[in-house]
């Protein structure tokens, strides 16, 4: 190896020193583009967790907005089923302000791009738990409205205190929910006063 460095005119020292410099340029290249991901996913999970904040508090303040109806509609057919003895078919009886079901319009749009996109790879466990186990019961709180549509369009929420049933359990759920947003609402605000990465990234 001497010989040839010597054949060539190379001093040993000189190969070293370039031989260090290679491998500085290659690995502060390879940290820099590691560097520039990190930065692009903290990115990418900073507007996922935005998008969802937004979407949540639009749904909770829908659900909010519609539970007065509920609540009143829960009191007028409480009211009349206190007047009889027997239950009574909704066609006997005037509701007034019924409005039908009014159903809140709730999405889960944003939640379903983040997934599509893998932003929640970089989001912490407990946080993206956190999220998944509201979306879920937004999920069923959906399945309990769609229930009774379905029952109400085919006939079969014939009697007042089905229909009482009904906007009792709206209720019921609704607040429940309500209150598992603003909490979940409150841990992301949290988030975003931490500096950008240390309550996202995974580690």
């Amino acid at each position: 190896m001497l010989r040839l460095l010597k054949k060539h005119n190379i001093s040993p020292a000189v190969l070293f020193i370039e031989i260090v410099a290679i491998f500085l340029s290659l690995s502060l290249a390879f940290f820099i583009n590691e560097w520039r991901q990190n930065a692009r996913d903290a990115a990418t999970a900073n507007h996922a967790l935005t998008s969802i904040r937004t979407e949540l508090l639009t749904n909770k303040r829908f659900i909010e907005d519609r539970l007065p109806y509920y609540r009143q509609m829960r009191d007028t057919l409480t009211q009349i089923l206190k007047n009889s003895d027997d239950d009574i078919l909704i066609s006997e009886v005037e509701l007034k302000g019924y409005r039908g079901v009014m159903p809140p319009l709730i999405r889960k749009s944003s939640l379903e791009t983040a997934q599509s996109i893998g932003a929640f790879t970089n989001i912490k466990y407990q946080v993206a738990d956190h999220i998944g186990m509201v979306y879920a019961f937004q999920d069923f709180y959906r399945d309990i409205i769609d229930k009774y549509i379905t029952a109400l369009t085919n006939g079969n929420l014939k009697t007042v205190r089905s229909l009482l049933s009904f906007f009792s359990e709206l209720i019921v759920v609704g607040e429940e929910l309500t209150t598992a947003y603003g909490e979940l609402l409150a841990k992301m605000a949290e988030i975003e006063g931490i500096g950008e990465g240390e309550a996202l990234h995974v580690k």
